[in-house]
């Protein structure tokens, strides 16, 4: 017999019951933001879901859903609706990663650039990378650059325009100018995919892209390839944002002078292109970073300012929380609406709705449930944002911040001698002990998001600054006054021209203060260290158990044993990668050549725990070199080089050494005397930036043994002390490795006479040889691969069609050929014995893709 409307009507407060009796809050909104988030990782990490399969099933459980709900069954109901939540999160999220339609943009671009011809609306103005300071280092010289978004309309094949859809990001050399959202472009450039990270640790700049709906990057030589067909309408709303955002550009141009302008910059629209290298290394690096970048805390503070210029006029409360929704909302908008300070706005909408029912409903606090709330909102948007650590940080600092409010309001009800010294003594004994508060909560709030976030920064950033816990709380209030100037700054400076230069000089030493205190801080000594960070298995262990301490909820462990169970996985993340450094790995060695592009640069594990490095460059940016390197040693737990071999005096083959010596202690550098005698204007600036830290440098030719382990040898091959006459590829420095019965060679750049002068020794026969000269076939004489019988061929190279084929290695050996332009990073073990050959990527071709007609231009057309 079907339960009555009467019957049922209790269990409406049965979850009042259980919140009185266990103490727990009722917070349903975050169990299903749990559920969205595991359908989002099972798509993206273990199981790749079919969208309308899985649409389907989410729609059949909710259909489950809404009968269990009517005869009762709670449990059941529950189950059915956060499974209903799980699989519509997955599904969306596969929608949103991998589903393009036919005529999607991606279909025609592979991992190769190719000319194409296309037509789209931007989607945003144009932003402006102005060109790095000079490097000695860096071989290709860089300029100004443009970047923006395209939604794309159609694209050519031969002389016809065929449909097609999908978002591009365009990559252009100069400026782009003249061009506003809403616009229609044409566009003649070189179209591709991103290619995937190739790199164990390796920032993936495919899936940063990928999750942004980008899926290709058109790339022009020049600001006249972009062309503006038809301008787009006045009533497009980006047009009104970037008009909006330009016009602050200009006041902030016009008023504030260097340095502050940069910070200016990054306070209101949390742009730092116009801030130098230095000083945002210097906000990294102190821990105040979050500072910048246009989060929650610009948004709260923009809310909190707002509510106290209300409270200071005649403003009814109701007309206050309005003002305040609207331009939270307008200024996270203006900002780029970036997930970050898209939570931040939720809350405050949030609280401010609240509020504005208030004299109904009464007060209500900012809890979990609302956090969870503005989560699944930013997942509705894009799923991917799940996975973006800057997501991540600010959600992880919100709900430290809610703890705490709730840790303090706690505290003090147990307390009952707090009220009556508030009520007591004189109004400056009350006001201090009011200040004293405020600095309490401060630092418990400062010490508790720190100890949140310090290890998932820890793992994705290779930081860890201990004075950001203070300089959060005594840059606060400076921040605040900051970011106050500039709004009324942009404000004044359009409305009211005449008063901006008072402004400006009100608020010009705030402007400067910041990047001079940071940039000194910086340099102390001890202020913050650089680790290698946990694993992820380890922050996925650390992070829940710390969500299940601070939740509440019942579970087969007291909180008690929570705790203990937190400092287990402490020092299981700490004993886990020395066990697996000093024991597992105490008499391997491994060989790996990492992925830098056209440059080289091999990893030398030996055994007894010794580092070393063979090369360490790139034909790119030494400061993306650098960053590729440190990837590889962070994800295999190393801090220190013990020495670090530079092959020849080509920039190439050394110029991020200067950028890893920040990072990493480095033992000895090594070179021959020819590259030292009279080093380039590169390597001399290299040399320089080393003996400055103190980093010593020494001279090493044919028969030098480095002190290895007793099983281990490794001896410099070529060549003598004197040099051969020839280029300096022909004196590169050859390395011979021998453990057990397998041996290794690396050869960096020789060529010519150099390899006539190595093959003039006894044959030396090995299993791997680095290819010289990156693989050129002019480096490859058919007696050189005679005289050491290869097993396996490393080449380091920067595209994957060059890589020898007719004509080439396989045609004059039968080795292995691996190259890191196709396979990653390319590693050779020795264990136990046997030796291990390994890429990082697999070997599978280029993703199928449509063809086009490149034809000639039509004049009509």
């Amino acid at each position: 017999m079907p339960t009555s409307l009467s019957s049922k009507r209790p269990l409406a407060s049965a979850p009042a019951i259980v919140r009185e009796s266990t103490g727990i809050p009722y917070q349903p909104l975050v169990f299903v933001f749990l559920a969205a988030s595991g359908g989002i990782l099972l798509d993206h990490f273990l199981w790749a879901l079919s969208p309308p399969a899985v649409f389907a099933a989410a729609f059949g459980l909710l259909i489950a859903w809404v009968a269990a709900w009517r005869f009762g069954w709670e449990r059941a109901a529950t189950c059915c609706l956060l499974s209903a939540c799980f699989s519509a999160a997955g599904g969306w999220h596969a929608a949103h990663w991998r589903w393009f339609p036919e005529l999607h943009i991606a279909r025609w671009a592979g991992e190769q650039a190719r000319p194409v011809a296309l037509r789209g609306i931007a989607l945003e103005a144009p932003r402006t990378i102005a060109a790095p300071a000079f490097d000695p280092g860096r071989i290709i010289p860089t300029y100004d650059r443009s970047r923006l978004r395209i939604r794309v309309s159609a694209i050519r094949d031969g002389q016809v325009w065929i449909p097609a859809t999908g978002s591009v990001a365009l990559h252009s050399q100069g400026h782009l100018l003249g061009i506003r959202p809403g616009d229609s472009l044409s566009i003649f450039g070189q179209l591709q995919r991103p290619r995937p990270s190739g790199n164990p640790g390796e920032f993936d700049y495919a899936k940063h892209q990928r999750s942004a709906g980008i899926a290709c990057i058109v790339g022009t030589d020049h600001p006249l390839c972009v062309s503006v067909i038809e301008s787009g309408s006045g009533w497009y709303p980006s047009r009104w944002l970037s008009k909006a955002r330009q016009a602050g550009h200009a006041v902030l141009d016009r008023w504030v002078e260097e340095p502050g302008r940069g910070v200016a910059k990054a306070l209101l629209l949390g742009s730092r292109d116009e801030m130098s290298d230095e000083q945002w290394d210097a906000f990294a690096r102190t821990g105040c970073l979050h500072l910048l970048t246009v989060s929650g805390l610009h948004v709260g503070i923009v809310g909190s300012m707002f509510y106290a210029l209300g409270r200071c006029f005649p403003l009814r409360r109701t007309h206050l929380w309005l003002v305040i929704i609207a331009v939270t909302g307008l200024y996270t908008l203006y900002t780029g609406a970036r997930p970050p300070a898209l939570r931040a706005m939720i809350l405050v909408w949030t609280l401010c709705g609240a509020r504005l029912l208030g004299r109904v409903q009464g007060r209500r606090r900012l809890s979990f449930n609302t956090l969870a709330l503005a989560g699944l909102a930013i997942l509705a948007v894009n799923p991917s944002s799940l996975l973006n650590s800057g997501t991540q940080l600010s959600f992880l600092a919100m709900a430290a911040i809610m703890w705490c409010g709730r840790f303090w309001r706690l505290r003090r009800a147990e307390n009952p001698w707090h009220a009556l010294a508030w009520q007591t003594g004189t109004p400056l004994a009350r006001r201090t002990r009011r200040v004293v508060d405020v600095m309490r909560l401060a630092t418990l709030i400062s010490l508790t998001i720190w100890l949140t976030t310090m290890p998932l920064i820890a793992a994705r950033f290779h930081i860890v600054s201990w004075v950001g816990i203070p300089l959060s709380i005594l840059l606060s209030i400076p921040c605040t006054l900051a970011l106050l100037g500039v709004f009324i700054l942009a404000i004044v400076g359009w409305g009211i021209p005449p008063l901006a230069p008072l402004v400006a000089g009100m608020f010009q030493p705030i402007f400067s203060f910041f990047p001079q205190l940071l940039t000194a801080i910086a340099e102390w000594p001890g202020t913050y260290a650089w680790v290698p960070g946990p694993s992820d298995w380890w922050l996925v262990g650390w992070y829940t158990l710390l969500w299940l301490g601070v939740s509440g909820i019942p579970i087969l462990v007291s909180p008690r044993q929570i705790r203990w169970l937190l400092i287990i996985w402490v020092a299981l993340g700490l004993l886990v990668p020395a066990y697996e450094r000093h024991v597992l790995q105490r008499g391997r060695l491994a060989m790996t050549a990492i992925s830098v592009g056209h440059g080289l640069s091999v990893l030398l594990e030996l055994p007894g725990q010794r580092t070393m490095l063979y090369d360490a460059g790139t034909l790119r940016s030494p400061e993306s070199g650098a960053r590729t390197i440190e990837s590889v040693l962070w994800s295999k737990g190393i801090t220190h080089l013990d020495a670090v071999i530079i092959s020849h005096d080509d920039a190439d083959h050394f110029n991020t050494l200067p950028h890893l010596a920040e990072k990493f202690s480095i033992g000895h550098v090594y070179s021959s005397p020819t590259t030292l005698r009279a080093p380039g204007p590169a390597l001399r600036a290299t040399l320089d930036s080393l003996k400055a830290k103190r980093i010593p440098v020494r001279s090493v030719w044919s028969d030098h043994r480095f002190r290895t382990h007793s099983d281990c040898r490794v001896e410099v091959f070529h060549p003598t002390s004197d040099g051969i006459p020839g280029s300096d590829n022909a004196n590169s420095l050859v390395l011979a490795i021998e453990c057990g019965d397998f041996r290794f060679l690396l050869t960096g750049d020789l060529e010519d006479e150099g390899l006539y002068d190595v093959m003039s020794e006894e044959p030396w026969h090995c299993d791997v040889l680095l290819a010289p000269h990156h693989g050129s076939l002019a480096s490859n004489p058919v007696e050189f691969l005679d005289w050491c019988q290869p097993q396996h061929i490393f080449v380091s190279g920067g595209s994957r069609y060059l890589t020898p084929s007719d004509g080439g290695f396989q045609k004059r050996t039968d080795a292995r050929v691996w190259h890191t332009a196709i396979r990653g990073a390319v590693t050779a073990e020795v264990h136990q014995g046997q030796l291990y050959v390994s890429a990082f990527l697999s070997d599978s071709d280029v993703e199928p893709r449509k063809k086009l007609n490149w034809g000639p231009l039509s004049p009509s057309r």
